[in-house]
């Protein structure tokens, strides 16, 4: 099978999974203060810059775990559809 890149993010005991495309490097990070329309995307906690120049997104984790959970009650709550 093919394989895939998660990243689990962990608050305490609550955990989300993401599926990344690749991991540039691991490293520390300095926030900045963003744009305000980019802060105010849910799950955006900040930005940084590389040594680069490139800009980094920081997400928001406690974010990231409070809309999965809201689009999985939503999912749960859909009409389900019985096949005869």
């Amino acid at each position: 099978g093919e394989q895939r890149l998660l990243v689990v993010l962990r608050v305490g005991d609550r955990r989300i999974g993401l599926e990344i495309d690749r991991l540039l490097r691991r490293g520390d990070l300095f926030v900045r203060e963003s744009h305000p329309g980019l802060a105010e995307v849910p799950g955006v906690g900040g930005v940084s810059l590389l040594n680069d120049g490139r800009i980094v997104i920081i997400l928001d984790g406690d974010e990231l775990y409070r809309l999965a959970c809201a689009a999985q009650a939503k999912a749960d709550d859909r009409p389900r559809v019985a096949l005869a």
